[in-house]
């Protein structure tokens, strides 16, 4: 029985496969109506592509102003450096400035007066309010470095050391960490010379892993390894959360599709996590997730050099769904979630996928 309107007229419906071959050359056979999802009679062809971009609007809005609500909440966009979190990251941003322009080749004597000065601004304002820790010990003895160079040039001495005196940090006591360190190429390439082809090729995606747990300490490993990764402005804003034993791993992995058929296995599960206190103008509006994806390749790679397996699990879902997940997992409300990882130890023998990859005339562009 053909489909009729709600005024009796008929339908079109869908096209058989005899109607919707193409016809013999010179035979003029009209075209099948494309049926259209809404009803009500046959609709023109750009009803037929709106109708589903109409339908996406309402859920594309939300994730719009969801991602943009946290933006201008956490991302320093009216007030810069108002919590813990935010002015270490402002006052690395500052010191890694100074950091750069140290380790240019010839850097020009008494560079850069603006830096230093907002340097010394953060500096000033974050002891006064959070003490003297280790990010303001840093960026104490880069100022320092930043002196102890333009001493070398001959520049007159400045008020430098007297500032940070009057801070907390008389000179000799402001550890090693910040400014600049000397290097040689040999000792650069004698820790690079790996088959770092061979390792990256044997690293897989894990679906079936062995029974025996992994230990906290070998997590602890891989994370302190994955801190070498680079990161905008040395700001480092990832986290890792980690889940271990099969109750906490489970009401993880409610919240991710991708694990079906294996995810009862997995007995440590790492959510990387990105700091969005850490990130301060507009053009940073996406950095989390590219320091955090940096991040998560690192930790991977370095969970593999363990001897370990993992799998990458991806975390992309909407606000909803990324609200829920937080408040289940504890997962502050400042931190967007760039993945889940999967980590176990190798069973004896085991399937991977074996996925094809792009040439690389498809990816490698030269200009």
């Amino acid at each position: 029985m053909s489909p009729s309107s709600p005024d009796g007229s008929p339908v079109a419906g869908p096209p058989s496969l005899a109607t919707s071959r193409r016809p013999p050359p010179g035979d003029q056979a009209p075209r099948a109506a494309v049926p259209y999802a809404g009803g009500g009679g046959t609709p023109t062809r750009r009803a037929v592509w709106l109708d589903p971009v109409l339908r996406a609007v309402p859920g594309v809005a939300r994730s719009f102003w969801y991602d943009m609500r946290r933006h201008l909440r956490f991302g320093g966009v009216f007030v810069r450096g108002a919590t813990p979190n935010a002015a270490a990251a402002r006052l690395t941003k500052a010191a890694h400035s100074i950091e750069k322009g140290l380790s240019l080749p010839e850097p020009r004597p008494g560079f850069g007066p603006p830096a230093v000065a907002r340097l010394r601004t953060h500096l000033a304002d974050y002891v006064a309010r959070f003490g003297r820790d280790r990010t303001a010990a840093i960026a104490a003895r880069t100022l320092c470095a930043y002196e102890d160079f333009n001493r070398r040039q001959d520049l007159a001495a400045s008020d430098l050391p007297e500032f940070l005196a009057a801070l907390g940090f008389p000179e000799g006591r402001m550890g090693d960490e910040g400014g600049v360190r000397e290097l040689r190429r040999e000792e650069v390439l004698r820790h690079a010379r790996i088959d770092f082809d061979a390792f990256a090729r044997h690293r897989f995606s894990i679906r079936h892993f062995a029974p025996e747990p992994v230990a906290p300490a070998l997590v602890e490993r891989a994370v302190e390894t994955a801190l070498f990764t680079p990161s905008v402005c040395n700001r480092q804003g990832w986290r890792v959360h980690l889940f271990h034993g099969r109750e906490q791993v489970s009401r993880a992995l409610s919240f991710q599709n991708g694990n079906r058929g294996f995810g009862h296995e997995v007995d440590t599960l790492l959510l990387v996590s990105a700091d969005l206190e850490s990130f301060s103008v507009n053009g940073e509006r996406n950095q989390g997730w590219i320091d955090g994806g940096l991040f998560c390749m690192s930790l991977v790679f370095a969970l593999h050099s363990l001897g370990l397996g993992t799998c990458m699990l991806n975390c992309s879902m909407s606000g909803e769904g990324e609200r829920a997940l937080r408040g289940a997992l504890g997962v502050p409300d400042s931190e967007a979630v760039v993945m889940m990882i999967a980590v176990g130890h190798l069973s004896g023998e085991f399937r991977v996928t074996h996925s094809a990859r792009k040439a690389v005339e498809d990816v490698l562009v030269v200009h």
